[in-house]
């Protein structure tokens, strides 16, 4: 269940809700055998509702502080095995018999319950606290309102060269070289041979003199800048504050933003918000490529892959540019979403599928869309086509309105 690659989503659905039924009848049902005489109910209930706010506060205001992983998950599950445990016991069994008549028995059970509890609770708090400070392995770790990011040190699989890696929870940012001559070596998703490689090394406007204009909605470490030349201008919308102030070199970790030559604008905020700001200010981007990689992740923004989201990317598109959607996605297809998209907006549509290599770069799936068929006929882009002849869905296009995660699911 830790390793969130190794079981389908489906089997993972099915155990958490599970767990969360099975843990919610235990406390419930301990909780109404547990009730006192009807003349103490006031305080019950008080007690209850307080008890339920104590643990709110720890969960949004505690737990975000003092940890920098979602750990509060694994201290409930361990309050909640520990009253199973007092249930277990085979001497409080004996002593909850006798309840119903002795008074004083009841009273000192539940204490020593209550305090067995409670010192479950501190010690796998302070436990989980120390191990996620100190013993995680990461440089970096910062838990904020969108998440755990995290940058590691390693060796990339097959590479030779360490390299410093940013991951959101168990999807990787990017990563970067530390070797100064290896830093401006496109990495990961982003590589020459990616969807997103691709679309700016082929498009006119790379190879004559005219400056080139790049919209990116979702930062990471900022790898896509290193195709950037002197003259270029490249936009950057990111929600995460975190992710900003790393990739633009907070701890000495990531340099593709402080290496560019283009013009790099960092937009912090939600994207879709952003460019609809800039479009009412009557300040349309005109991209010549405008790359959507905020779909690789388990919890996906609906709202920016929806009817309404790509009429203002049109709106910011140049008539030559060329869209690039990252969906490499471990538990959904995002491509029968975005055919539906290229059908209605009357975009011509293709597919690019990179297997990966031992130099840093992953394997990767990106869709590249674009007014004017012309602009994906290039041979190098051709080469990477998957053969999409034949292909169509009967998925329902997605609104803001409407959309189903439950038929793109892997």
């Amino acid at each position: 269940m830790l390793n969130a690659t190794a079981l389908h989503v489906y089997w993972q659905i099915l155990a958490y809700c599970s767990l969360l039924f099975t843990a919610c009848m235990l406390c419930h049902g301990e909780l109404y055998l547990v009730r006192p005489p009807a003349g103490f109910l006031t305080t019950f209930y008080l007690m209850v509702s307080i008890g339920g706010a104590l643990g709110g506060i720890f969960v949004s205001l505690v737990a975000p502080v003092i940890f920098n992983g979602y750990w509060e998950f694994f201290v409930g599950l361990a309050m909640t095995i520990a009253l199973l445990l007092t249930i277990l016991r085979p001497s409080l069994r004996a002593e909850a018999q006798r309840e119903a008549k002795q008074s004083q028995v009841k009273q000192e059970n539940l204490s020593s319950r209550a305090r067995f509890i409670f010192t479950v609770f501190a010690l796998v708090t302070v436990m989980l606290a120390i191990v996620s400070t100190y013993f995680s392995g990461a440089l970096f770790s910062k838990r904020n309102f969108y998440g755990v990011i995290r940058v590691q040190g390693l060796i990339p699989d097959g590479a030779n060269e360490p390299a410093y890696l940013m991951s959101h929870g168990i999807t990787v940012h990017g990563l970067q070289f530390i070797d100064p001559e290896l830093r401006s070596l496109p990495t990961t998703y982003y590589v020459h041979e990616s969807g997103a490689g691709l679309a700016i090394l082929n498009h006119p406007k790379y190879d004559s003199d005219e400056p080139m204009r790049v919209g990116l909605l979702g930062l990471g470490v900022g790898t896509l800048v290193t195709y950037a030349r002197p003259g270029d201008e490249y936009r950057l919308y990111e929600i995460n504050p975190v992710v900003t102030d790393l990739a633009a070199g907070q701890g000495g970790y990531f340099y593709f933003l402080r290496d560019s030559p283009a013009d790099v604008v960092t937009i912090l905020g939600d994207a879709r918000v952003s460019l609809e700001r800039e479009l009412d200010d009557g300040h349309p981007q005109n991209f010549d490529v405008l790359v959507l990689d905020t779909f690789s992740s388990d919890s996906i923004p609906v709202h920016l892959v929806t009817k309404e989201a790509f009429s203002l990317y049109l709106s910011h598109l140049a008539p030559d540019g060329i869209i690039a959607a990252h969906i490499t996605n471990l538990h959904l297809d995002l491509q029968p979403v975005l055919w539906g998209l290229a059908q209605h907006h009357g975009l011509r549509m293709a597919r690019v599928e990179y297997e990966g290599d031992l130099n840093g770069g992953y394997a990767s799936h990106w869709i590249l869309l674009a007014r004017d068929p012309a602009l994906l006929q290039n041979p190098d882009i051709r080469e990477r086509f998957v053969d999409m002849r034949g292909y169509s869905t009967d998925i329902r296009l997605w609104t803001d309105d409407y959309s189903n995660l439950f038929q793109i699911l892997k």
